[in-house]
């Protein structure tokens, strides 16, 4: 190696720079630049399999490291993405099959339990964001809020395929998003807490899985069905009964009037002709007046579940009509039934 007083009388102006002379010189620059080089990528962080990332093993769960936690475990236990938005769960040309996915602000230790988050809308409107989830999310649960497609986009069975394809589609990425794929619950409010019920008492049910991620359950642990219709073969006449208003909406996500005995999807769309003692534990909340959907429908529901002996609570809301500000009333309860059973 050249000594730093050769390189300056190398380099002193008055001596005349020969072949030789430059030849070293540009060698010796050379070195230096390469030395520089390999010191700044030795001061990368480099992941283990030797991609540029953050370092492994430093203790910081960075950027990177939170939305792949698999690449670095060690970093990112109990850390990962506060949210992370639109993601494809279906093949299903629509851009209706996608779901938000909410984790805790704090630091939670082990595989997070999930609850799948249903959104009402009468089958025809209705969205996935903005999703009522601090309450679970501040006590160590990840929430999947997710959308399907509408019954001005498809019919029955589409929205249940696409329930179901999004709980498979989370269990395949249960370890990447830092799950725990056997305590998954779910919970919804009128049409979400049919697509609740309907998701806890067909998971034994293969057909209704269709699609992708077929060597996953679409199975349950747990269901909060809020004001949901369980039968609506009996729909038309419980609201006849109390002289409420037709049947529209339903029979258009059915594709059949559900006041026809000729409506077979009727039949083949109810929770309640699935109920079986293989059943998760439900927790049903109904309005009292609800003038939407009778609470008689969640009364026989209740019935049938007991009767079978499945795991069942039925809190009938007095004053409470289809939703509104008394069911958060019932939040600590929701949290409650949930610590139980996934927990």
């Amino acid at each position: 190696m050249v000594c730093l007083d050769s390189m300056v009388h190398l380099l002193h102006p008055r001596k005349k720079m020969n072949k030789k002379t430059l030849i070293i010189l540009v060698v010796i620059l050379a070195f230096i630049a390469i030395s520089v080089g390999v010191f700044f990528v030795l001061q990368k962080d480099i992941l283990p399999n030797n991609q540029a990332g953050d370092k492994c093993g430093d203790g910081i769960c960075d950027e990177k490291e939170k939305a792949n936690p698999e690449l670095c475990p060690e970093d990112c236990e109990g850390d990962v993405p506060t949210t992370v938005f639109d993601l494809k769960y279906s093949s299903v040309e629509s851009d209706a099959v996608k779901l938000d996915l909410y984790f805790p602000e704090k630091t939670c230790n082990g595989k997070l339990p999930l609850i799948v988050m249903i959104h009402g809308g009468a089958f025809k409107a209705g969205d996935k964001y903005p999703a009522d989830t601090s309450f679970l999310t501040d006590n160590c649960y990840a929430v999947a809020s997710i959308n399907y497609r509408l019954s001005d986009e498809a019919i029955f069975p589409a929205g249940n395929y696409d329930v179901k394809s999004a709980v498979r589609w989370l269990r395949a990425n249960a370890d990447k998003y830092n799950l725990d794929s056997e305590n998954f619950g779910v919970m919804g409010g009128s049409a979400g807490g049919y697509y609740s019920s309907f998701l806890g008492t067909t998971g034994d049910i293969k057909d209704f899985d269709a699609g992708d991620n077929l060597e996953y359950s679409s199975a349950v642990q747990a269901v909060v069905n809020q004001y949901g219709i369980a039968d609506f073969s009996t729909l038309a006449q419980n609201r006849k009964d109390l002289e409420l208003p037709g049947s529209i909406v339903e029979s258009n996500y059915l594709g059949c009037d559900i006041r026809s005995a000729d409506c077979t999807n009727a039949v083949k769309a109810s929770p309640i002709n699935y109920v079986s003692k293989e059943d998760p534990p439900f927790f049903i909340l109904h309005g009292e007046e609800d003038t939407q959907i009778p609470i008689n429908q969640s009364q026989d529901f209740y019935k049938k579940l007991q009767n079978t002996g499945v795991i069942s609570e039925f809190i009938s809301i007095p004053g409470a009509g289809h939703g509104g500000k008394e069911f958060n009333n019932y939040k600590p309860q929701i949290l409650s039934f949930f610590n139980e059973h996934l927990k």
